[in-house]
């Protein structure tokens, strides 16, 4: 029986209510009266702060509200002019602290070298010594006023703050949202307002809470000890008054001690409230959803329930997903689909047809701006949205488990993949750490990674070998279900085959039943599979072990168009002995992973560049495009060679020289929509504002098949599909008619209809504006209908140059053999 939204459904009718907005909400009202309060002293204070308007030590009355301190003034009206100095001394010295540590720390953390080291090493001597000694030693030798207290004040809080945003700064830019604005010829100026600023910009927010609470604690200290401003009212003057005088050891402590104490308690917590909604409007992806409805729960138990085997395992019954608020997408339309035990099950589609949408569905994992509207998903029958978050997790990776989409993002880049395979194991499982490595080296071993590569980390592993981890992290608690999604999206054919192998043998093995996602293929050859296909969310076929899924249809000529070719141009991209090596590891000697590379493309020409995961193709596109710099070798673009150029003379080269990214999601920034993504080029090279440049956005974004274009505008990475972003990223590369673009991939997570329209747009560019293109892929069918010259790259070489036609036939190089052999695989689906 399906939910329907109702006053029972677990499920709200919009976004839940958030308790960010109400803290937000109350901190910005606690705020709200002590600023009015302090800029309208002169109004709302019933008497001067100065004049003696009642006997001493008067108790609180309807006349005087706090009563009166031992010389008769108005205790309220000395608050409230307190109120000034406190929260201006605060705020001023917020701002200080602020803007100095971002100007710093952003300029530290963008440009390094000797910028950085003289900062930080400033920054090392201030933080050396702790803060309130230093501001009291200060304050003694200078006896400041209020002007002079707030400067200093903000000068010694920006040493860490400093620090923190520098930190922040470095980590955004070394992510693929700035390698790709570098790799478009953006300038250190645009990297720094356009995403830099913008990244750190909740860290800046943090550190401003921050310093705005201890600066007012700081003033409030330096006044109680007398060291303040005599001739100036704050809280802390009154509160240096109430000690000195005896208010602590009278009645008089409860009016004229306690009121200041509690105005500068209600400032630090209205600044955290602030800051904490700040920090969630500075980050799109902190969207509403994320609360989970904890009321009409009923409980499970501390443990995962025991299988049932009159029940289904999996059953999913009317499920509607929408994406957004009021007009929201619908991702799910009432679907339906039941798993039975030890069933193997081939969902397909073609992108943004819903099947991730799905399998975060069947783990309780759906987030913002996802919501279910109606139905339900139960694993052994227990409803999902009526569980704990405690009981959720339990039933993760013990009854239903994920192999995620694409490994490298779901594996911790810092930690070997051993302890990572291990907190796997040590999550459902009581056990020493040593038996869980044990463990681990167990599950490594059945996925096929060598025992030399288990204290490896993720990135010294190619995408085959990341996978199979992530494979082992799934079967670690020897889960009932088994969710694969899009498991060979990005691998190369012969990998794709592996993994896919691998599945099988584990789902035959252990008698688990398995959900394998995809939008292609490869994932047909799980014999034996019940197929469902999705479209817009709703099941379109459900067929038996065979389905026949559209490849690229080939012309007569082998090629995906008809006609005549156009004949390649003068060359336009000369690369020649090009060398690049990498660190492998203390005492070892560097990896090389270009090893005298040779390439050409002319203009007007697609060029196939071929090879297994790890053989360094991507490693050649970051050189070309300016991300890596080589050892040495030379890359000449239009006869000039672009590795010497700076300044202007580089952005002017990049104009003409654009790069598609081998992971979409993570080329695009998180906190920009689709139209300034795909915009952001012609802003680096200075294309007027103008209707003109909403056009070329709209004519790229259509001209990648994401229709209606007015739909993706306003959208947000996050809330695309994995074909869409990679849409995207495509859209962007082609906004400014480039000379050349190095397509890294481009149609990894793209179905067989998109990527046949991808192939069209760059033949009908190639035609029309003599773009050349460098195709970087694994895919060789593809590679074969499309390109005029297929270049096989292995171990840092180029081994092999064939033309298309000749390909399939002679004797080749081993490593061309096996792609050979691993596509005929595929083929014979």
């Amino acid at each position: 029986m399906s939910l329907a939204m109702n006053d029972r459904s677990p499920f709200p009718a919009g976004p839940a209510p958030r308790a960010a907005k109400v803290l937000t909400a109350i901190g910005a009202a606690l705020l709200a009266v002590l600023l009015l309060a302090a800029l309208g002293a002169p109004l709302f204070a019933p008497f001067d702060a100065d004049s003696q308007v009642a006997p001493p030590f008067s108790e609180p009355s309807l006349d005087h509200l706090l009563g009166t301190d031992d010389l008769g003034q108005d205790l309220l009206s000395q608050l409230i002019f307190g109120a000034r100095v406190s929260l201006g001394v605060g705020i001023g010295a917020a701002v200080v602290a602020t803007l100095t540590a971002s100007v710093a720390g952003l300029a530290a953390g963008l440009f390094r070298g000797w910028l950085d080291a003289i900062l930080m090493r400033t920054v090392d001597l201030v933080l050396a010594v702790p803060l309130l000694p230093l501001l009291l030693v200060l304050s003694t030798f200078f006896n400041p006023g209020r002007a002079a207290l707030t400067v200093i004040t903000g000068l010694i809080l920006s040493p860490r703050a400093t620090r923190e945003i520098r930190s922040q700064a470095i980590a955004i830019s070394r992510l693929g949202p700035v390698d790709a604005a570098r790799s478009m010829g953006a300038g250190p100026l645009h990297l720094l307002l356009s995403h830099v600023l913008p990244g750190a910009l909740p860290v800046v927010v943090a550190q401003f809470v921050r310093a705005v609470s201890v600066a007012v604690v700081f003033e409030s200290s330096l006044s109680f000890l007398g060291l303040g401003d005599p001739t100036s009212r704050s809280w802390g003057n009154i509160l240096f008054y109430a000690n000195a005088r005896g208010a602590s050891v009278s009645d008089a402590w409860l009016w004229w001690v306690v009121p200041p104490g509690l105005c500068i308690g209600l400032t630090v917590v209205a600044f955290a409230f602030i800051g904490f909604g700040l920090e969630e409007r500075t980050d799109r992806r902190l969207g509403a959803g994320y609360w989970r409805l904890k009321s009409g729960r009923r409980r499970m138990g501390s443990r995962s329930p025991e299988p049932d085997v009159n029940t289904p395992l999996l059953q999913i019954e009317n499920l509607t997903v929408g994406y957004g608020g009021k007009d929201h997408v619908l991702a799910l339309d009432a679907l339906s689909i039941t798993v039975e035990r030890g069933d193997l099950l081939v969902l397909v589609g073609p992108s943004g047809s819903g099947k991730s949408t799905l399998a975060a569905a069947i783990l309780g994992m759906l987030r913002a701006p996802g919501r279910t509207i109606t139905g339900r998903v139960l694993v052994d029958g227990f409803d999902l949205a009526y569980l704990s978050s405690e009981e959720l997790q339990d039933i993760r990776g013990r009854v239903v488990a994920l192999v995620p989409q694409a490994a490298m993002n779901a594996l911790n880049p810092v930690v070997p993949v051993l302890d990572q395979v291990a907190e796997a194991v040590l999550v459902h499982q009581p056990m020493r750490h040593s038996a869980a490595r044990r463990r681990a080296r167990e599950l490594l071993a059945n996925v096929g990674i060598a025992a030399e590569r288990t204290a490896a980390f993720p990135h010294q592993l190619s995408g085959g070998m990341r996978q199979r981890v992530a494979v082992a992290m799934a079967i670690a608690n020897e889960p009932r279900l088994i969710v694969a999604d899009e498991p060979t999206s990005g691998l190369d054919v012969v990998a794709q085959v592996e993994i896919l192998a691998l599945l099988s043998e584990i789902r035959e093995r252990s008698g688990a039943a398995m959900i394998v996602i995809s939008h292609d293929r490869p994932a047909l050859l799980m014999r034996s599979a019940r197929i469902v296909e999705l479209s817009e969310g709703r099941e379109v076929a459900a067929i038996g072990p065979k389905l026949e899924a559209p490849g690229p249809v080939a012309a007569s000529n082998g090629r995906l168009w008809e006609g005549e070719q156009t004949a390649p141009g003068q060359p336009l991209l000369e690369i020649s002995e090009l060398w690049k090596a990498f660190p492998t590891g203390r005492g070892r000697a560097p990896g090389n992973v270009l090893r005298g590379v040779e390439l050409c493309v002319r203009q007007g020409e697609i060029v196939g560049l071929i090879g297994r995961s790890g053989t360094g193709k991507t490693t050649l596109a970051n050189v070309i495009t300016g991300l890596t710099k080589p050892d040495a070798g030379r890359v000449l673009f239009k006869g000039v060679d672009i590795l010497g150029l700076t300044g202007r003379l580089q952005r002017d080269a990049r104009r003409d020289l654009q790069l598609v990214g081998q992971d979409p999601y993570g080329s695009l920034a998180p906190r920009m929509p689709v139209r300034d993504l795909v915009s952001e080029p012609l802003v680096i090279h200075g294309d007027p504002q103008s209707n003109g440049r909403a056009d070329r956005v709209r004519e790229a974004l259509a001209a990648v098949g994401l229709h209606p274009v007015s739909r993706f505008l306003g959208r947000y990475p996050h809330e695309l599909s994995g074909g869409e972003r990679q849409r995207v990223a495509f859209a962007r590369a082609i906004v400014l008619s480039p000379a050349l673009i190095v397509a890294d991939e481009p149609t990894s997570m793209m179905d067989a209809d998109l990527r046949r329209e991808l192939v069209q747009l760059m033949e009908r560019l190639r035609k029309q504006r003599q773009v050349a293109f460098l195709y970087i892929t694994h895919d060789i069918a593809l590679a074969r209908s499309i390109c005029d010259r297929i270049v096989v790259m292995d171990e840092g070489r180029i081994v092999e140059e064939w033309g298309t036609n000749l390909l399939t036939t002679g004797a080749h190089h081993l490593a061309t053999q096996r792609l050979l052999d691993a596509a005929q695989a595929l083929a014979d689906v």
